[in-house]
């Protein structure tokens, strides 16, 4: 005869229903959250690929996601709360025995492996059981923009130069170790680039002379470095010929990868040594370079007391009239804000399904007559302040006074978004990383207002 089996309940389940409050903030999300759905619509990029380890459960790392932004940690403290932390361990669905198996560098994999179209479709879901809930309201909009840095460090000629010049003379070293034939001439300006960088360092009279000189030196450093790179990059395409007539697969995507990323490399090496050169000359520098490993990020001027500019990516934010923030676009320049104000329409469409019946923003969305984007005429009241000491025909009314003032709580969520949920910096690499760090901090702070609401 058969015998049924029945799974016995864990010492941690048990833990988990007698002993831990169900009023913590994490235990009433825990229980909000659709779980199940997220696991579905992330299958795709959980899935299994070859023979290598399976994956971790989809919960567990979005838990840890959540909790790394709605605390503000590091991948590093996020997994170290988690192997003492009997609350996280109920929260992200992993019991004891295999809280220990995960480590800061699987975050890291899961967030490669996702993306910002996986990010995306975890805060959709949020976004959904919100509105399926009633708790976020389609009918107000309130818009504003706001920069986010990038972690790097402050431009300057010298800096750029120097570390451009270093990652394409390691690439290239990287190909002769490889098997390419490297051209002559071909130097590390090793002893030359220190010592220019320690003059330019010292204080004194003279310093300004002795930074432009250093700079020069740099300068053309990097300009013999580049010209070796195209004869380099020909020799590189004669060993990928040979590699792949002999059948030397492994060898031929190691030596393509190296080239293409060579090729990035003394791109944008290019690029800051023609924008130095304009800069002597006092010519204008469209599309600067400000960094070389984040060469997207843009200097955006908000005008502020204590930081003039800021070096990162510019952010869109739709909020209602609850607090929730229903939608965000990222941008890597430095736009107009009446600019990105059709966007923001379609994004408040696409995620509520309608269009809002009022909406507010600061002066800066105001666009010059006949420039307005056209699905604004379809929203009922629109409360956008006019430059100037001349006021609009509804600034005088009652509705419009009372959307500008609510149009000032958006500023106090970004300054949350920023001081409480990693948004003040993007330590993820590249544009997607940024797209990614403004959708998990959304994310984090819709959850955290959400526990906080009466179901």
């Amino acid at each position: 005869m058969k015998q049924n089996r029945t799974s016995q309940p864990s010492l941690f389940s048990w833990v988990v229903q007698q002993h831990l409050d169900p009023e913590h903030p994490l235990m009433v999300l825990s229980g909000k959250i659709d779980w199940t759905g997220i696991d579905a619509a992330l299958a795709p990029y959980s899935a299994r690929s070859g023979t290598g380890r399976p994956p971790k459960p989809t919960r567990m790392m979005v838990g840890l996601m959540i909790l790394k932004h709605r605390f503000d940690l590091s991948d590093a403290e996020v997994v170290q709360g988690l192997h003492e932390n009997v609350v996280w361990m109920a929260f992200c669905g992993v019991p004891p025995e295999e809280a220990h198996f995960v480590e800061s560098s699987t975050l890291c994999k899961f967030r490669k492996r996702l993306g910002p179209a996986g990010t995306a479709q975890v805060e959709r879901l949020v976004r959904e059981q919100l509105l399926r809930d009633k708790h976020l309201s389609p009918r107000i909009q309130r818009v504003d923009t706001t920069a986010m840095e990038k972690h790097v460090a402050y431009p300057t000629d010298a800096s750029l130069l120097q570390r451009g010049r270093v990652r394409v003379t390691k690439l290239v070293k990287a190909l002769g170790r490889l098997g390419v034939s490297l051209p002559a001439g071909v130097r590390s300006f090793v002893r030359v680039s220190k010592k220019a960088i320690v003059t330019m360092a010292k204080l004194g009279r003279g310093r300004k002379e002795r930074i432009a000189k250093g700079t020069k030196m740099l300068l053309s450093c990097a300009h013999r470095t580049l010209r070796r790179v195209s004869r380099t990059l020909s020799n590189a395409r004669t060993r990928l010929g040979r590699l792949k007539k002999t059948g030397e697969h492994r060898e031929h995507r190691t030596l393509r990868r190296l080239v293409e990323r060579l090729r990035e490399e003394a791109r944008v090496l290019g690029q800051v040594v023609d924008q130095t050169r304009k800069r002597w000359k006092g010519e204008a520098t469209p599309g600067r370079v400000y960094s070389i490993h984040e060469p997207h990020i843009a200097c955006i001027t908000k005008n502020k007391a204590g930081k003039k500019h800021e070096y990162g990516v510019k952010v869109s934010l739709s909020v209602d009239a609850q607090g929730f923030v229903v939608d965000h676009a990222e941008y890597a320049d430095n736009r107009h804000d009446s600019t990105t104000l059709a966007e923001a329409l379609e994004g408040w469409e696409e995620a509520t399904g309608t269009l809002p019946r009022k909406l507010t923003a600061d002066r800066g969305y105001r666009a010059k007559k006949g420039k307005a984007p056209a699905l604004l005429d379809k929203v009922g009241k629109v409360a956008i302040p006019r430059k100037g000491k001349r006021k609009g025909p509804d600034e005088h009314t009652g509705w419009f006074r009372k959307l500008v003032a609510s149009r000032a709580g958006i500023e106090a969520i970004i300054s949350h978004l920023k001081t409480d949920h990693r948004m003040n910096k993007s330590r993820y690499k590249g544009f997607d990383g940024d797209r990614m760090n403004v959708s998990w901090a959304v994310i984090a702070w819709n959850l955290a207002k959400w526990a906080r609401t009466p179901t």
